[in-house]
């Protein structure tokens, strides 16, 4: 792991890695590449597995068992089984419950949050857990935000249209607000705004050492890897 960066949180047992650019931290890798690198995070952490979608930015969240999905989001309840998102500018959305001991790792990119991914995740381990909202747990990593995010008008009427929630959405010159967004999903589906973190960094203001960015470096960008798990 001495090779990668990572921001790390941990909550009882659960524990939260947001990697970096720093060091040269890259997982934008072809397929047996990144295989091996998440085989050597599992074996450095003594982890089961870890688990991941091939991300097509949509609102579709699995059970994770195991199998590679199309998707955006993961939800388990197994110990010692990571599940991870990779990013250049999306926002990583870690959710979890440590009373029912499930978590959920969600890729969610303008689309994904305008279809309500978030809620698909909340709504998930609602049904196939039984968790309670006030519950539930959030953190929000590294993404680009409002400070950089300009979209088109059009983008911006649509989520000016079809969010709702106290928190501005769009500031001055079509600028979006991804985690605000994603907090009014949250909380309109009951988890409490004091369970809520953000962590404060832009990946595309900071520099290219710091973090990767889609709309900084285009197609010269690598990625982040985001991942929760729960502690045996």
């Amino acid at each position: 792991m001495c090779e990668h960066d990572f921001i790390t949180l941990k909550y009882s047992k659960i524990e939260l890695w947001f990697s970096t650019a720093e060091n040269g931290s890259d997982f934008s890798l072809v397929e047996g590449a990144k295989v091996d690198i998440l085989n050597k995070i599992v074996s450095d952490l003594r982890l089961n597995d870890l688990g991941y979608n091939i991300q097509i930015h949509s609102p579709l969240v699995f059970n994770y068992q195991g199998e590679i999905h199309q998707g955006d989001g993961l939800i388990t309840g197994k110990k010692k089984v990571a599940l991870g998102v990779f990013t250049a500018d999306c926002a990583p959305v870690m959710l979890f419950d440590e009373k029912n001991a499930v978590i959920s790792a969600v890729h969610s990119g303008w689309r994904g949050t305008a279809a309500g991914i978030t809620k698909n995740a909340i709504l998930k381990m609602k049904q196939e857990y039984g968790c309670r909202a006030e519950d539930i747990k959030m953190v929000i990593g590294p993404h680009i935000k409002s400070c950089c995010y300009e979209v088109s008008e059009e983008l911006a009427l649509k989520f000016l249209k079809d969010t709702t929630g106290e928190n501005q959405i769009i500031y001055p010159g079509n600028k979006l607000s991804l985690e605000n967004v994603i907090i009014n999903d949250a909380i309109s589906l009951g988890v409490i705004k004091d369970n809520i973190i953000e962590l404060p960094y832009c990946t595309c203001c900071s520099s290219s050492t710091r973090f990767h960015s889609y709309r900084r470096d285009k197609e010269n960008a690598g990625r982040q890897l985001s991942f929760i798990f729960i502690e045996a």
